[in-house]
């Protein structure tokens, strides 16, 4: 496919394909297919451009869009459904001129539509073939054929067609709208990077500026100073002056430890050792002597001085006092936490709930003036159920220095919004106090209420597949088994009573009845033998391989089939799983087998997390164009005089596969032989099944 770049949001930057993953929502709409019938085509927008084509119906890729005028109703079809579409979860759904049925929604992210969701191809109502006996006609079909595709076309109610596309383009604007996070954060860390690049620039700069440097240093607040490439002070500004109370010609010449924090401790001084690193550093916070005795809190900050060959020349650097500032921050700890919940709604109360301060994303975010919050008590700003939960709130806060709860505050217009409370107890002046940070939680809430719905509806899914399974294992064997006694009941007892003709007729019942028994079998036998494995244990291969031989024995001295394996590794598998697919897969090897005798080979190869499993036979080969369908179930690329079977074999080698989080391909050519290959990981993380105790630790 060869999509165009499709809408842009609004910012211009991100369309569809930069905001989700198309090879995962590819698996998940396979999956879905699979699982309903559906064929599901994402589309960007407005160019119509398939994105990801999950699901596959004969009666139109096999016909339809093979004649130019019954494709171009098509795709007039297709455009008429697209062009309704415009609010968020809107469902459009169109019956297309040949009477099949569509179902779209769009995709909506930041008011912008930026691709399409249709699921469908399927009927409404059961079809009339007259109707398409005369499409046959019109476009030159042949009918039987044709006719045979459309028995393969579903029948389903639109209600369910528009509940499962409504689910589906849920999901998608759920992964879009992540994606779109995903790709703000990064380009906010880009534009970080980009100021410090430009902040070390300038640093540079500054560097490079010798003179400046001098100039500027006589006439800042600060103490500037250098070092040489011996830690010793080359040079001070004036401040030193009024800093510490030491002329300049006292420090020239001697090394920051001496000369500041004493013989002793300046070795373990955390700005001594930053300078040795001979990097640059900041903000570096340090407790030093004034000359008079007085302890004083310096802050530092220096970069690491180089010559053009790259030699240490010294370290260059800002000294300045924040002892008043520290006292500050010790006695204000209420402004610390302010400042850094400027974006939230901030409120403190005493311990009985008077509120005594609230910013101004306070106010806003209830809907209050200043004036009409005053004098009012916390409690009456949470709905009556928080109000019950005020004291324990307060006393956690209280006994573990903060909490964090949900509730729900009232709003003036009367409204109530769902908040997450971050509660901090301190004390100012002696008395003690609650600090309250809110975050608004309406947005969280509901994407978390969207999510339990699209759970239920997953469940409800599931159980309208389990349904169909008992369907298969129970309601369709009975007419089936009547049927055939009562077939076998008329041949008994008709047996040379009736014309040949008619006897004819009579096998041909029998034969269908025994062929569809043999595919409700091999079904089941799929649904159960390919669902996930539910333990998993230590399995010998070669062992397997023994086992599948010998439930083959038969149809390997008919045939005079040579097999060949090993040595086959140990995995974690379920082991009846294992021996199912190594006994279908040699015996598939047998049954397409050429003029000569079959020649099998069973091996395995190491790769870095998985091992992969080779059975090789000298057989009649497939066409490359096949690779992928014989792994359809009920898909066959022969009749069945030529060789018998129900085209379920292969199919569930697939899922078992897949279950065991592995891979299954084949590689082949006409009269070539065919090698099937699949690997099991060597920790199968991935599948749904537990490992035997005993097995955890390898």
């Amino acid at each position: 496919m060869n999509a165009g770049a499709g809408t842009s949001l609004a910012d211009g930057k991100s369309s569809i394909r930069d905001l989700v993953d198309l090879e995962k929502m590819r698996v998940i709409f396979e999956k879905f297919a699979q699982a309903t019938g559906f064929v599901i085509n994402f589309l960007d927008h407005p160019g119509m451009q398939p994105l990801v084509t999950a699901g596959r119906r004969g009666l139109c890729s096999e016909f339809y869009k093979t004649c130019p005028a019954a494709y171009d109703l098509c795709l007039k079809s297709k455009r008429r459904l697209l062009d309704r579409l415009g609010a968020p979860g809107q469902l459009a759904v169109e019956v297309c001129s040949h009477g099949l049925a569509y179902c779209a929604t769009p995709i909506i992210i930041n008011g912008s539509h930026i691709a399409s969701l249709t699921v469908g191809q399927v009927l409404l109502e059961k079809p009339e073939p007259e109707r398409f006996r005369n499409h046959a006609a019109l476009y030159g079909f042949e009918e039987s054929k044709f006719l045979e595709a459309l028995d393969g076309v579903p029948v389903e109610q639109a209600e369910r067609l528009g509940a499962l596309s409504a689910f589906l383009g849920e999901l998608v604007s759920v992964m879009a709208e992540q994606g779109l996070a995903d790709s703000e954060l990064k380009e906010k860390s880009d534009k970080l990077e980009k100021l410090v690049l430009s902040k070390e620039a300038a640093e540079t700069a500054l560097k490079e500026s010798e003179e400046k440097f001098r100039d500027l240093a006589e006439t800042l607040p600060d103490l500037i100073w250098e070092t040489d490439a011996t830690g010793a002070y080359s040079y001070v500004s004036p401040r030193i002056k009024e800093l510490l109370g030491y002329e300049v010609s006292e420090a020239l010449g001697k090394s920051p430890s001496r000369f500041i924090f004493g013989e002793d401790e300046g070795p373990r001084n955390e700005l001594t050792a930053a300078m040795l690193k001979k990097r640059p550093f900041r903000n570096i916070e340090s407790e030093v002597r004034h000359k008079d005795g007085r302890t004083l809190v310096l802050e530092s900050s220096g970069n690491p001085s180089f010559d053009t060959k790259g030699l240490y020349r010294g370290c260059r650097g800002v000294t300045r006092d924040i002892t008043e500032r520290k006292r500050l921050e010790d006695e204000s700890e209420m402004k610390a936490i302010l400042l850094d919940s400027v974006n939230d709604a901030v409120f403190m109360h005493d311990l009985e709930g008077r509120i005594v301060y609230a910013n101004e994303a306070g106010y806003a975010q209830l809907g209050y003036t200043e004036e009409e919050m005053r004098n009012v008590m916390f409690q009456q700003l949470l709905t009556p159920e928080a109000a019950k939960e005020f004291a324990a709130n307060t006393k956690a806060a209280l006994e573990q220095g903060k909490a964090i709860f949900e509730s729900e505050h009232r709003l003036s217009h009367g409204g109530v919004m769902p908040v997450e409370t971050h509660a901090h107890a301190i004390e100012l002046d002696g008395e003690k106090y609650i600090l309250r940070v809110v975050m608004d939680i309406t947005e969280r809430k509901a994407i978390e209420r969207a999510q339990r719905q699209l759970m239920k509806e997953l469940e409800s899914t599931n159980s309208e597949i389990s349904q169909f399974n008992s369907l298969i294992a129970h309601d369709l064997q009975v007419p089936l088994r009547m049927v055939r006694s009562y077939s076998q009941l008329l041949e008994k007892r008709l047996k040379g009573k009736i014309e040949p003709e008619a006897g004819e007729f009579l096998d041909y019942v029998m034969k269908g009845g025994s062929l569809m028994q043999k595919m409700l079998d091999d079904l089941m036998h799929y649904l159960r033998e390919g669902a996930n494995p539910e333990i998993l244990e230590k399995v010998e291969m070669d062992k397997v391989l023994e086992q599948a031989l010998c439930l083959l024995k038969g149809p390997i001295e008919d045939s005079g089939a040579e097999i060949t394996g090993g040595p086959l590794p140990v995995v974690k598998a379920d082991h009846a799983q294992m021996t199912h697919l190594l006994q279908n897969l040699i015996g598939n090897a047998i049954k397409f087998r050429g003029a000569y005798a079959p020649r099998i080979s069973v091996s395995c190869a190491e790769a870095d997390h998985e091992h992969v499993f080779t059975v090789s036979d000298n057989g009649i080969g497939i066409a490359p164009q096949f690779l992928e369908r014989v792994f359809k179930i009920f898909q066959r690329l022969h009749t069945r005089e030529e060789y018998p079977g129900t085209g379920v074999g292969l199919a569930l080698c697939k899922k078992i596969v897949e279950n065991h989080g592995g891979r299954i391909w084949a590689e082949s050519g006409p009269g070539k032989g065919t090698a099937f290959h699949f690997t099991i990981p060597r920790n199968p993380a991935g599948c749904a099944g537990q490992e035997k105790k005993g097995d955890a630790a390898e």
